[in-house]
């Protein structure tokens, strides 16, 4: 009902906000899975960082996070779609 009433997701600036975010993540988990030790230490905090409450769209990219746990091949075909969202502006 929320989302309806203040038309979350018809606003283009939040749809902007959030690719950025699905990005974001997805260069976090990237460097969590091939990183070295260091990029790995850098991108969890990353992770946990944009996961907190007061962080912008966090409930996006926690959505994003249990996706990436269920359904990998899922997940990613999101974060292009996101790429290619920002792509288009």
């Amino acid at each position: 009902m929320t989302i309806a009433f203040f038309d979350l997701n018809g606003r283009e600036e939040l749809l902007r906000e959030r690719s950025e975010q699905l990005v974001a993540l997805d260069n976090a988990l990237f460097r969590i899975n091939l990183g070295t030790a260091a990029e790995r230490t850098t991108a969890e905090r990353d992770v946990e960082r944009m996961c907190e409450p007061a962080s912008r769209h966090s409930s996006c990219v926690k959505a994003a996070c249990r996706l990436y746990q269920e359904d990998v091949a899922a997940a990613r075909a999101i974060f292009q779609s996101a790429r290619e969202y920002l792509d288009s502006l």
